[in-house]
C-alpha cells in the first residue's frame, strides 16, 4: 500500500464493520472519520474482548496515522493481503470448489478453466497470425501474461495497470523467467490513451469496475483494438459500491442462519459472522474509493460501443456477500466442500430462473466502429 503499510487501519475497519456490539457501543467511531476510527482504537482497542489480539500488532501503526496519507496511499501494490490475509481466505472466488464452479459457468466443464477457455478463442479467431495483446489490470496471483506468453501465439504483450510497484514486481519475475515480449506500463484508465488499431486482443478481468469514466475507457478500448479485434471481460457488473440489494442480503442471511458455526468464524477464529449488513458507502470509499465506483452501468456503457458475441453468467450474487470474511472456513473443514456445492446450487437455481441477476459476467466482444 505505498510506502507505509496500513495493514493494521484494514484490519481495524474489517473489525469494526463486522462487529454490530462495537458500532453502537462507539457509534462515534462510525460516522465514516477514518481518523476518529483510529483515535477510537488508541483509546479503547485492547480493552474490548475480541478486539486486543487483532489490533496490538498494530498499534505503533495506529499512533503514528497520518489521514492525508493514508487517503493517497491506497495501490493493489500486494493483492494477495487483499484476498488471503495471514493465510486466510477471505474472498469467495479464492475457495477451489468456486474457481471450478466458475469454470463451468464459463466454459461448461468444471475443469477447463478460464485461462484455457480463452486461449481456446483466441485461437479460433487469429489462428494465421501473432497476436499483439493489451492486458487490463495486473494480476499478482494469476500472472494471465505469462501463461499467455507461454503459448507463442503473441508478438507482444502490454500490461497496464495503475499501480507502479506491483507492474515493477511483476515484470522482474518476466525477465527472471526469461520472458521478453511483456511490457508492463503504468495507467491510469480513467484518462489513458491508445494508439489507433494497436491491439488485436484487448483482456480486462477484474479492474473495470474500479474505474470512474467508463465512458472513456471504452472508447479508448474501442480505438484501440484493429477492426477484427476482440475484448474479453471477466468481471463484477453488481450493485455500485457492493450495495447489495435486500433480496441478496435477505438470501444471504437466510443462509447463514442454516450454516453451522464453524463454517462462519471469522480471521480471528473468535467471533461468528451471523449477519451481512450491506456496507457503508462512506466507510468503503475510504477504504477504496474505486470500489465498484459504477460496476452497475459497466454493460450499459460497454453496449454502446461493442457487440457482445458471448455473454456467460457466472454467479457471485449470493457467495460473494455470503463468503465475505468467512471463505477459508471452507478449507479447513472437511464437510466444507459438501456443503460449499450445496450453496454453489442454491445460487445456480436462484440465477437460472431470473429470480436474481448474475453479479458477475464473462463476456467477449467486438467492436461496432
Amino acid at each position: 500500500m505505498g510506502a507505509t503499510n496500513y495493514k493494521g487501519v484494514k484490519t481495524l475497519i474489517e473489525l469494526f464493520n463486522n462487529r454490530q456490539d462495537l458500532q453502537s457501543f462507539y457509534p462515534e467511531a462510525g460516522e465514516g472519520d477514518l481518523a476518529k476510527l483510529v483515535a477510537w482504537a488508541l483509546e479503547f482497542g485492547t480493552s474490548i474482548d475480541g478486539a486486543k489480539d487483532l489490533l496490538l500488532p498494530y498499534w505503533k501503526e495506529f499512533r503514528d496515522f497520518n489521514q492525508a496519507e493514508y487517503n493517497n496511499s491506497f495501490t493493489w501494490d500486494n493483492s494477495v493481503e487483499h484476498y488471503i490475509p495471514d493465510g486466510f481466505k477471505i474472498y469467495w472466488e479464492m475457495l477451489n470448489r468456486v474457481s471450478s464452479y466458475q469454470f463451468e459457468c464459463i466454459s461448461g466443464n468444471w475443469n477447463l478453466d478460464l485461462l484455457t477457455y480463452t486461449i481456446n478463442i483466441l485461437r479460433k479467431n487469429f489462428s494465421d497470425k501473432k497476436i499483439r495483446a493489451g492486458i487490463i489490470g495486473c494480476s499478482e496471483m494469476g500472472r494471465p501474461e505469462i501463461k499467455l506468453s507461454k503459448t507463442k501465439m503473441f508478438s507482444e504483450i502490454v500490461v497496464m495497470d495503475i499501480a507502479k510497484n506491483l507492474l515493477e514486481q511483476q515484470q522482474e519475475k518476466a525477465v527472471a523467467e526469461n520472458i521478453r515480449n511483456i511490457e508492463y506500463r503504468q495507467t491510469d484508465f480513467n484518462d489513458f490513451i491508445l494508439n489507433e488499431d494497436e491491439f488485436d486482443y484487448i483482456n480486462a478481468w477484474g479492474t473495470i469496475h474500479h474505474i470512474k469514466n467508463l465512458e472513456h475507457f471504452f472508447a479508448q478500448i474501442q480505438k484501440g483494438l484493429k477492426k477484427d479485434g476482440i475484448m474479453i471481460i471477466r468481471e463484477y457488473v453488481g450493485p455500485d459500491y457492493l450495495q447489495f440489494t435486500d433480496l441478496q442480503l435477505n438470501i444471504v442471511n437466510l443462509l447463514l442462519s442454516l450454516l453451522p458455526d464453524e463454517f462462519k468464524y471469522f480471521q480471528n477464529q473468535k467471533d461468528i459472522k451471523n449477519t451481512e449488513y450491506r456496507v457503508s458507502k462512506e466507510k468503503l470509499m475510504q477504504l477504496d474509493p474505486t470500489e465498484s465506483v459504477r460496476s452497475g452501468e459497466i454493460l450499459k456503457i460497454m453496449n454502446e460501443y461493442f457487440e457482445v458475441i458471448e455473454f456467460k453468467k457466472t454467479g457471485g450474487t449470493i457467495l460473494h456477500p455470503l463468503l465475505n470474511g468467512i471463505a477459508g472456513n471452507f478449507d479447513k473443514d472437511p464437510k466444507g466442500d459438501k456443503v460449499l456445492k450445496g450453496l454453489i446450487d442454491i445460487e445456480k437455481g436462484l440465477i437460472n430462473s431470473d429470480m436474481l441477476p448474475s453479479d458477475f459476467v464473462y463476456i467477449v466482444a467486438k467492436s461496432k466502429k
